[in-house]
């Protein structure tokens, strides 16, 4: 080989290598391949799909591995459907020593598939708790929002695909370790090999890094992608500050009135509190009532809708009196407007 060619062979290695090593601190968004679709679907029906009543239905939020050459197994989160039913964490595994792919032969058309002796999986079920079946949730829906393109510029053959979805689906290929992608695969594993084994104490040590991660992954959001919108009705002027069109905190003025300049000041700084929300987890909508009566002032939480209603003079629409406020235990409050 002519020792340019080699420089530029090792120039090359050198790049990638280097860029593995700053990658995988996020996710990459998941395309499913067309000449695979064959696959997915057994996939999907094999181990995303939970019955509920007479009907199947599939998983929201999950986490599906998918190795080159030994079985595939998914996790599956399962809520709340009735009194008697607990939120529980489902682990559903291909039996067989190899992947479904190879032991279906994808390169097969369909009627000599069908000839192929069936498929079976295994299953186990652990019940969890609330708490921490929403903090499972968050985890996924952080990781599979912040996931981009550019994170993993690796390329490679056999090895170990991971996906995870809560809504939308999100990658990574074989992560390294101390990676970011690593950890979060690492936790998720952990939680099926707690399910396997009835292991609760196991699966509660994942709670801490499962909350670490997603406070990691909203870290990442730009501060722009919270948008602010205005909305006038005949009574009231509601101003949103979302992410993902989900509203995280509003400010509803009731019989009271602002310039459209003093709301556009207030909109930008809704933007800046609903990524400090955001970032910090809070797991309520903050909804802010101003109200014309200076000497009332009200502090609720909904837990049933998931909301934070706080009514208050303008005057006291401060960072500090807000965020102090949302620290406060559940209750309702009379504050005096100082």
């Amino acid at each position: 080989m002519r020792p340019t060619a080699l420089l530029l062979c090792f120039a090359v290695c050198l790049t990638l290598s280097t860029k593995t090593g700053f990658g995988q601190q996020l996710l990459t968004p998941y395309n499913s391949n067309p000449y695979s679709s064959d696959y997915d679907e057994d996939l999907k029906s094999l181990l995303l799909m939970y019955k509920q009543g007479d009907e199947l239905s599939l998983y929201m939020t999950y986490f599906l591995c998918k190795p080159s050459f030994s079985s595939e197994y998914a996790l599956g989160l399962r809520e709340k459907r009735g009194k008697k039913v607990c939120d529980s964490l489902v682990l559903t595994r291909v039996e067989g020593r190899t992947s479904l792919w190879y032991q279906r032969e994808y390169g097969l058309n369909k009627n000599e598939r069908k000839r192929q002796k069936p498929i079976t999986t295994q299953r186990y079920t652990m019940a969890i708790g609330k708490n921490d079946a929403i903090a499972i949730e968050k985890l996924f829906k952080s990781a599979v929002m912040t996931s981009s393109y550019f994170a993993d510029s690796r390329m490679g053959g056999d090895g170990t695909t991971y996906i995870f979805c809560q809504g939308d689906k999100a990658k990574t290929w074989s992560p390294e370790n101390g990676t970011r992608a690593h950890r979060l695969v690492m936790m998720a594993d952990s939680l099926c090999t707690a399910v396997k084994n009835g292991d609760t104490t196991l699966a509660e040590r994942q709670m801490k890094t499962c909350r670490q991660l997603t406070n990691e992954f909203r870290n990442e959001y730009p501060l722009h992608y919270f948008r602010t919108i205005r909305q006038q009705k005949s009574d009231t002027t509601t101003l949103y500050a979302t992410a993902d069109f989900v509203p995280i905190v509003s400010i509803r003025r009731i019989g009271t009135t602002a310039s459209e300049s003093d709301d556009e000041l207030l909109l930008a700084q809704l933007q800046h509190w609903a990524r400090e929300l955001f970032v910090e987890d809070y797991p309520f909508c903050v909804q802010i009532d101003i109200r014309s009566d200076s000497a009332y002032c009200r502090f609720r939480k909904y837990e049933y809708w998931n909301v934070v209603e706080i009514a208050i003079p303008e005057r006291l629409l401060t960072h500090n009196f807000l965020f102090s406020t949302l620290r406060q235990p559940f209750g309702d409050y009379k504050l005096n407007g100082q």
